[in-house]
């Protein structure tokens, strides 16, 4: 009989601890899920900056949705689900040319990213969407030291993010972490960085984009006259979107308008010229690719220059914000609410 009790209570015993482990776990996805809960109604953004190649510096075990979860946020009283067939591509315009790029390995180089785009290509939806970003927005840019680690970060211009590496492949990752930093962690699938030279190529090999001019260019290039339209060949094409401080208007705000101009003219040609020259897109990437550093396969910029090819150009935004004089350069500081809205309708699906 006492034997029965002595195993009566170790089985009692063993269905408390059981018990005990089961009501502990349902606690910790309790906990788990009110604390995710508080973070999305808290109204930020997931901080889920990660590439697809999952090789960029610093940004190892920073993606939290590996699972397939989509991620989700609230707004204004509103849950908001990332899009579930949107690809990102951040186009990276450096201020140098090839023949001018040192790659030696270093932690600091003498480019900027002059022109930064990022493209959202929606591929349920067959559109693309083009955010401009200006080059002088204040945004966090990590410090690499000479191993290319990343030890430091301060508040400076974005051009400046790529000039912390050796000009090549590290410094262009640097570039993506402070864009996917400034855009509250929004994924970055690729990066395309072009030099210069790749500007008058790209004109040409559309048979030359069109466009209003819409500055004072007679100090960098006479044939650019105020007012008329001309169809740029090669120079024309790099003097109009790369010139600032001999034109007029010398504000970037105003480059970034004839960048724009230009960019949207160059769409309309691609699609025009693609219809009778299939081959088109991909002649252009071969022709760029001199010129022009990524993390991107060869297939993978095929299928990029197509799908621009044969989606529908929504838009091309700015962000909105203000540009002041700092003490040496100008400064621009972003409309934290505009950027957020923005960030919200081009990756994001409200839920009903």
């Amino acid at each position: 009989m006492q034997r029965k009790n002595s195993a009566f209570r170790l089985r009692k015993r063993h269905l408390a601890y059981i018990l005990g482990a089961i009501f502990a776990v349902l606690a910790f996805v309790f906990i788990y899920r009110s604390m995710r809960k508080w973070e999305l109604a808290s109204g930020r953004l997931p901080a889920a900056a990660y590439s697809s190649k999952g090789n960029y510096p610093g940004f190892e075990n920073e993606d939290p949705y590996a699972d397939d979860e989509r991620p989700q946020t609230y707004y204004e009283g509103d849950l908001y689900t990332l899009k579930d067939n949107v690809e990102t591509v951040l186009f990276i315009g450096i201020d140098k040319f090839e023949s001018e790029l040192n790659r030696e390995d270093a932690y600091r180089n003498t480019q900027q990213s002059d022109f930064l785009m990022l493209l959202v290509l929606d591929h349920d939806a067959e559109s693309c969407t083009a955010l401009h970003i200006n080059r002088d927005i204040m945004g966090e840019i990590r410090v690499l030291d000479f191993k290319g680690d990343p030890v430091d970060s301060y508040v400076g211009q974005l051009a400046l993010s790529h000039t912390y590496g050796s000009g090549g492949m590290d410094s262009c990752k640097n570039t993506v972490w402070s864009v996917s930093k400034l855009l509250y962690g929004a994924r970055i699938d690729h990066y395309v960085a072009f030099t210069m030279d790749a500007v008058p190529e790209l004109n040409d090999a559309v048979g030359g984009v069109t466009v209003t001019v819409k500055d004072d260019f007679s100090a960098v290039d006479p044939s650019l006259v105020l007012g008329e339209t001309v169809t740029l060949t090669g120079e024309q094409a790099l003097n109009y979107i790369r010139a600032r401080r001999d034109v007029a208007d010398s504000s970037n705000l105003s480059r970034m308008e004839r960048q724009r101009d230009f960019l949207s003219a160059f769409y309309n040609e691609l699609k025009a010229r693609r219809e009778n020259d299939e081959s088109l897109p991909a002649d252009i990437v071969l022709t760029l690719s001199k010129y022009m550093t990524s993390d991107c396969t060869v297939n993978e910029l095929s299928d990029i220059a197509d799908s621009i090819a044969d989606y529908s150009l929504d838009r091309v935004e700015d962000i909105r914000g203000e540009a002041v004089r700092g003490e040496k350069f100008m400064e621009y500081y972003v409309d934290e609410t505009a950027l957020t809205e923005q960030i919200l309708d081009l990756l994001y699906e409200k839920e009903e």
